[in-house]
């Protein structure tokens, strides 16, 4: 079993576990000679008979009430005393505490993993981990769509509500509420503020951070933990991994992200940028921004902005308000990392029965060089006699969706939300249209899925592929 520092978490602690250590031969502050005014809320003292050395211990380790600012907050194991403070510990202590605390930095920066900062972007900006992603805390709910896929491995910096330069109770009022079960995309649940004053509300402890991800049933797997502390950013600098002051340009172009667009535009994209001559593999800020992408149901627009990422003008489309404010909000955040400000455009549009004609006019552009689809079926568009002239020649379609066998999984529910594999074939035999990628896999869950990347080599293509059946919609 791996060691523990007070104040530090191991990597691989299990789930619904705290791996939050309070070593009790740390020593406490001095008494304030009060009396504990909440005694009788406390376990009364198992004596043993003729032992008065059992009690005098018992004793010294009950908690007293203070005024000091410190007890506002407490750490995940009811401490009331900053954690990782290293005047608390004898040298032989601090040693211990040194050697845990070196070695998980250490392993974090081999992984090349980046890790997510819930500290106040104030704090964020004053100093940070390399390859750190600010979400506040208090953000957290309404922008856990931006976190990666829960099977994937998350490495994490806890703000310590005990350290008072940095955070105090206004700073971290109620922790934010948990993403419902079965909301679109499975993690995007909207987020509803708490009205009225903070001030007052209880600091969440560093395990009540924790518990946010360790949920039952929707837990990510932790890797690395880390407590803000003085002690950590002494370390961290000693190793080269503290950032400190804001963020230059060249930072915010090259900023690591958490999220992940889908996993199939991840892999077909570089075909499609090696096909086209003005864009590279690795293209971002430094392309020319002359190639438009289309984002058909492009919900909280990951792919949408990882695409403008790659050097695309992308035209996003959805028509659930909410998921298009948040898609929004993530573009504005990485704006920097575009080819021009404006390199994202979204519009609220119902497809359900729209002609092309009326998308076209909608975003005020007829043809696009890249036009994804990921889990959403528009059956009235892909199945029209006009649709694939809204590709240019030498334009790519890359398109995913779930098969006919998730109806056992119960997800999507019904059989018109999936496609046939005598649908697929059809689309994949059009002529004009050639087949680059076609491959039948599974989610993490096990519901069948088909990718298909299609480039229009020709500008005759024949006949639709089939006769029109009634829409589909986003699919979780």
């Amino acid at each position: 079993m791996n060691e523990v520092a007070p104040g530090s978490y191991a990597p691989g602690t299990g789930h619904g576990e705290s791996a939050y250590t309070t070593d009790s031969s740390v020593r406490k502050p001095p008494k304030t000679g009060k009396k504990d005014s909440n005694s009788r809320d406390k376990p009364r003292e198992h004596k043993e008979a003729g032992s008065s050395k059992a009690k005098h211990n018992h004793t010294h380790h009950r908690k007293k009430k203070t005024n000091s600012p410190a007890e506002q907050g407490g750490s995940a194991s009811g401490s009331r005393i900053d954690p990782v403070s290293a005047n608390l510990y004898t040298s032989a202590e601090l040693h211990k505490v040194l050697d845990i605390l070196c070695v998980n930095l250490e392993d974090w920066s081999h992984s090349q993993q980046p890790v997510l900062d819930l500290r106040p972007a104030e704090s964020f900006r004053r100093r940070r981990l390399r390859n750190s992603v600010n979400i506040p805390w208090m953000e957290l709910s309404s922008r856990c769509f931006e976190l990666p896929p829960r099977e994937v491995g998350l490495s994490v910096v806890f703000a310590n509500p005990l350290l008072n330069g940095n955070c105090g109770a206004g700073d971290y009022p109620m922790p934010p509420r948990y993403p419902k079960e079965g909301t679109p995309e499975g993690t995007g649940a909207k987020h509803e503020a708490e009205s009225g004053d903070t001030s007052e509300d209880p600091v969440p402890t560093v395990e009540t951070q924790q518990g946010w991800f360790l949920r039952p049933r929707s837990a990510w797997h932790l890797v690395y933990s880390f407590v803000e502390s003085e002690l950590l950013w002494k370390l961290a600098a000693e190793r080269g991994l503290l950032v400190e002051g804001e963020p230059t340009l060249g930072e915010l172009r090259n900023r690591c992200v958490l999220w992940q667009p889908s996993p199939f535009v991840r892999k077909a994209l570089p075909l499609v940028q090696l096909s086209l001559p003005k864009l590279r593999p690795d293209a971002n800020i430094d392309s020319g921004g002359d190639y438009r992408c289309l984002d058909l149901g492009c919900g909280s627009g990951r792919d949408a902005v990882f695409c403008a990422m790659r050097g695309f003008r992308v035209k996003a489309v959805d028509n659930w308000k909410g998921a298009l404010q948040r898609a929004q909000a993530l573009a504005d955040r990485y704006k920097d990392s575009f080819c021009s400000e404006d390199a994202v455009e979204f519009f609220e549009m119902d497809l359900k029965g729209a002609t092309v004609a009326e998308l076209q006019e909608q975003i005020g552009c007829t043809r696009v060089h890249l036009l994804v689809i990921s889990r959403f079926l528009p059956r009235s568009l892909l199945f029209g006699d006009d649709f694939w002239t809204l590709i240019e020649t030498g334009g790519w379609l890359v398109f995913s969706h779930f098969m006919i066998g998730c109806l056992e999984f119960g997800r999507p529910s019904q059989p018109e939300d999936m496609l046939t594999e005598s649908e697929v074939e059809q689309l994949c035999s059009i002529a004009g249209l050639e087949c680059k990628l076609l491959e039948y896999t599974t989610l993490h869950d096990g519901r069948p899925i088909v990718n298909i990347a299609l480039q229009r080599v020709s500008e005759a293509a024949a006949d639709p592929p089939a006769a029109a059946k009634p829409d589909g919609g986003k699919t979780a």
